[in-house]
């Protein structure tokens, strides 16, 4: 499952902005960016209940519990601009419209 997916069902992972393709995502603990891509899919164990899943940053490899409540920072590449600025173009708007949206 792609980290973006399992992000989407996980109501205690959060995030300071609208996750979009491209972006970065910064690890509570080591403080490094890496891309959503690079994020992975992972288990931690549980005393009660066996393992939970997890999120695993692709620098420090720490997990994060998708039961605990985490709060991420995010920020936007210059390949997210470029990937909304198509979708844009997608959906018919206009250079100046763009241009006027991404300012």
């Amino acid at each position: 499952m792609e980290i973006k997916d399992l992000l989407d069902v996980c109501s205690n992972i959060s995030f300071d902005d609208l996750l979009e393709e491209g972006d970065e995502i910064q690890c509570p603990d080591c403080k490094e960016f890496s891309s959503h891509r690079d994020w992975k899919e992972a288990e931690v164990g549980c005393e009660d209940c066996g393992t939970h899943l997890a999120i695993q940053c692709p620098k420090c490899n720490r997990r994060f519990d998708m039961v605990l409540d985490h709060k991420f920072h995010i920020r936007e590449t210059e390949e997210t601009r470029k990937i909304l600025i198509e979708k844009m173009k997608e959906d018919g708007l206009s250079d100046a419209e763009i241009e006027k949206i991404m300012r």
